[in-house]
Formats: C-alpha cells, sequence, structure tokens
C-alpha cells in the first residue's frame, strides 16, 4: 500500500507550473548566441529623418564618400555583423555602398554592395543586400559621375571624400581625401546592421 499525499492545494499547483515555464524559457534562451539575440538593427550614419535643399555632387567624375564624425550617430560598427540594407534620402544618379576598415593611413575597401540607381527622389530610398562588416569599420557612399545626394550642414560633422572609381581591395589613403576630412556635411545615407 503505498501512502497518501495530501492533496495539492491550487496555489502549489500554479507554482508548479510556473516553474517549469521558467526553466524551459531559461534553457530555450541558452541556446541563442549574442548575435541572433541581437534583433534590433544599429542604424550607421545618418537617422534621413530630415530632407534637404542642397544636394553633394562629384563633379564629373566618380567618387566615394565616407562619413567619419556625425554627432548622435553611429559612424563604424560597433561589433562585427551583417549589413542587411541600406537607405539614401533626396539623391538622384547610381551609388553603391562600399564597407571600408581602418588601416594604417587609410581605408581598405573590404566588400560593395549591387549599384542602385535612382532618377530622383527626395523621399528614402532603401536597397536590400547582405555585406560582412566587423566591428570598427565604416560606410561609405560611391556616387557615379553624374549622381547627387542629399547633405545637411552640420556642427561636428565631417566626412572624407576620394575621387574616382575604387575596386574592393583598394586602399584609399587618407592623405588623398580632397577635404582632409573636414566637410561639416551630414550625408544622408545610412546602413542596417544586424
Amino acid at each position: 500500500m503505498r501512502p497518501r499525499h495530501p492533496p495539492q492545494t491550487n496555489a502549489q499547483a500554479l507554482s508548479a507550473v510556473l516553474l517549469v515555464a521558467a526553466v524551459a524559457v531559461v534553457a530555450a534562451f541558452a541556446h541563442i548566441s549574442p548575435a541572433e539575440a541581437q534583433q534590433t538593427p544599429i542604424t550607421l550614419g545618418s537617422n534621413l529623418g530630415s530632407s534637404s535643399p542642397r544636394y553633394l555632387e562629384c563633379g564629373g567624375a566618380p567618387c566615394t564618400l565616407v562619413q567619419n564624425a556625425l554627432p548622435g550617430a553611429t559612424v563604424t560598427a560597433p561589433s562585427d555583423g551583417t549589413i542587411t540594407q541600406w537607405s539614401m534620402r533626396d539623391a538622384s544618379g547610381t551609388f553603391r555602398l562600399r564597407v571600408l576598415q581602418p588601416v594604417s593611413g587609410g581605408l581598405n575597401i573590404v566588400a560593395s554592395s549591387a549599384p542602385a540607381t535612382l532618377s530622383g527622389s527626395d523621399s528614402v530610398s532603401t536597397f536590400p543586400t547582405d555585406l560582412a562588416i566587423n566591428a570598427g569599420d565604416y560606410i561609405g557612399l560611391e556616387l557615379s559621375a553624374t549622381s547627387e545626394v542629399g547633405l545637411i550642414i552640420r556642427s561636428g560633422a565631417s566626412m572624407w571624400w576620394f575621387e574616382s572609381s575604387h575596386a574592393d581591395g583598394e586602399m584609399l589613403s587618407l592623405s588623398e581625401s580632397l577635404n582632409g576630412g573636414a566637410g561639416w556635411c551630414e550625408i544622408l545615407v545610412s546602413a542596417s546592421e544586424q
């Protein structure tokens, strides 16, 4: 004959169910890597919140623009990840997003998106992509010879401006930046990193 257990109360039964549920939740989260847990994308570059009556163009030759300072914004990747999309505002022409790794005296172009062409847009245009980016890398925007992108004059903002089109793997020397890394310009481009 088995000993008789006193009947469980509703409170005891509820406590047991909650304990099992809590253990299941902890076990589920234990199998998620830090990269999987990062669900909220990080915005690199402009927040694209304001339109601008000003445009930046390259002056008849392709160029690459790299935001190196923008108050209140993130301009370098805080961690390794993937750029899943990029956006521009107030843009016309053909563009490529570039991922640039800082090296001694310059920036190495490590990856580029497929070209995107706009016939002129005062709104935000977004393009899907799949580009690896490492902690500390910058994003840049390559413009074709006849392209223009919106810009906002912003105190504390600065960028590098490099002439010509460059292939992935090339290094852009900071000493060859046309504006020496100054400019007071917020380039209306951003990328989403996950």
